[in-house]
């Protein structure tokens, strides 16, 4: 297994971290509304909130994370985000490193998963809306191979476009933050529960079954690629959507059909209006 490429993302501090969070809450308390229209929005992935954020003039992207109760489970973290990227590195998907950002609190630890934050305009999502055919097809078929070689029963890889950006010219995974292990016995190596920590208690149970049929797709081609499909279907508004359905079929014994893809394209819909209003709210109040 090759070694991870050097990680050169700034080591962050108590303030740094103080500093993360007071602006989390701006965005959220503000609604984004006219008078933040020069930040970037905060986004939504499985462990958290997610925003971009500069520090002495360099970008950043910043997950805050839910609250360790001690310093060993938050070295734990890291060190599994680290295998993580390994592992991508070993079969061969360049990782975007991160950092972990820590401030110790009164009964509890705050932290972020910090990495730099690739040009906006480098995002998958913004890349496609401005592609040609042929620019697309290069993009989603190298999307496409990464996770049918990669993903393994113990090895996970996110299909979706937010999870990817183009780098250098060369397509990386952003997510070493939300690492998808899982050991020879099947156990995730990181809690799932930690998925849902952001939500109050009493709605977890509505999203369980929910997170852990997405988190499922991650360890299989199969799931991985339709999560890819349904994105490019409400990027493109189906301009691609064809093609990317041959190249699926192509690379699957059990190809998709219409009524698979409209049923997730649902639940993910139903699970958004139902987790992100829940999970604002909670980061409004925690951080």
């Amino acid at each position: 297994m090759a070694a991870p490429r050097s990680n050169n993302v700034p080591e962050l501090g108590p303030d740094d971290v103080a500093a993360l969070d007071a602006e989390l809450r701006l965005r959220l308390g503000s609604g984004l509304e006219s008078a933040l229209s020069d930040r970037d929005p905060v986004t939504w992935r499985a462990m958290g909130p997610r925003m971009r954020w500069v520090r002495r003039g360099v970008p950043l992207l910043g997950l805050a994370l839910p609250a360790f109760p001690s310093a060993k489970e938050a070295l734990r973290y890291a060190g599994t985000c680290e295998a993580y990227r390994a592992a991508l590195e070993g079969k061969g998907v360049r990782a975007l490193p991160g950092r972990l950002a820590l401030s110790p609190g009164s009964g509890r630890i705050t932290g972020w998963w910090v990495c730099h934050a690739p040009p906006e305009a480098q995002s998958l999502p913004n890349l496609l809306r401005r592609a040609s055919q042929d620019e697309a097809r290069v993009i989603l078929e190298s999307i496409v191979e990464r996770l049918l070689t990669t993903i393994q029963p113990s090895l996970g890889l996110d299909g979706r476009l937010d999870a990817w950006a183009i780098r250098d010219g060369e397509l990386w995974a952003l997510t070493t933050g939300e690492p998808l292990l899982r050991d020879d016995a099947g156990r995730d190596l990181l809690d799932p529960e930690a998925r849902l920590a952001w939500l109050p208690g009493v709605s977890r149970p509505f999203l369980r079954a929910i997170d852990r049929a997405a988190l499922e797709r991650c360890f299989h081609p199969r799931g991985a690629l339709a999560d890819l499909l349904v994105d490019v279907r409400a990027l493109a508004g189906g301009r691609w959507r064809h093609e990317l359905t041959e190249q699926a079929r192509c690379a699957l014994q059990d190809p998709f059909d219409e009524a698979e893809l409209v049923a997730l394209e649902r639940e993910r819909q139903q699970a958004e209006a139902l987790r992100d209003p829940l999970c604002r709210w909670m980061a409004r109040l925690t951080r």
